[in-house]
C-alpha cells in the first residue's frame, strides 16, 4: 500500500487541484500592442474588434484587464482633440458649433414646445360628429 502512495501527491499533503506550472502562461502585452490599442481606442474601434487584432486574438476580458489604461487614454485623447476642433469652430463663428457648445458645455436647453391640445381635441370631436352625421344621413 505504501508503494501506491509514493506515486501520488496525497502523501505529501496535496489534495488535487492544478499542478504547478499547468495551464496557459500569463498574458504579457508588448509595447507595440499597447500603442496599437491606444490608437484604435482613440479612433472609436469597439473592444471586440480591437481584441481580434492583438496577436492571434485575445478575449475581451483579457484586453480590458491588461490594456485598461490604453483604452481610457486613447478615448480621452480623441475626445480632447475633437473638443478642441469644435471650440475652434465655435470661436470662428460657426453658429451650429456655437449652439452645440452652449448646449453641451454651458447647460443651455431649447425651451419646451407647447402643443395646444384643446384645438386638436375639438377638431377630433368635430370630425367624429361629421362622420356620425354622414352615417346617420346614409340610413335615412
Amino acid at each position: 500500500m505504501e508503494q501506491i502512495f509514493d506515486s501520488c501527491d496525497l502523501k505529501k499533503g496535496r489534495r488535487g487541484g492544478a499542478r504547478t506550472g499547468a495551464g496557459q502562461p500569463s498574458f504579457e502585452p508588448y509595447p507595440e500592442e499597447r500603442a496599437l490599442v491606444e490608437q484604435l481606442s482613440g479612433r472609436g474601434v469597439p473592444i471586440k474588434s480591437i481584441s481580434t487584432m492583438i496577436r492571434d486574438g485575445i478575449s475581451d476580458n483579457t484586453l480590458s484587464k491588461h490594456f485598461a489604461r490604453e483604452l481610457a487614454v486613447g478615448k480621452a485623447k480623441a475626445c480632447a482633440e475633437v473638443a478642441g476642433k469644435l471650440f475652434e469652430m465655435a470661436i470662428g463663428g460657426n453658429v451650429t458649433a456655437c449652439i452645440f457648445w452652449c448646449k453641451t458645455q454651458m447647460g443651455w436647453r431649447e425651451p419646451p414646445q407647447q402643443v395646444e391640445v384643446s384645438n386638436h381635441a375639438e377638431r377630433f370631436l368635430a370630425d367624429v360628429a361629421a362622420m356620425e352625421q354622414n352615417l346617420m344621413g346614409d340610413d335615412e
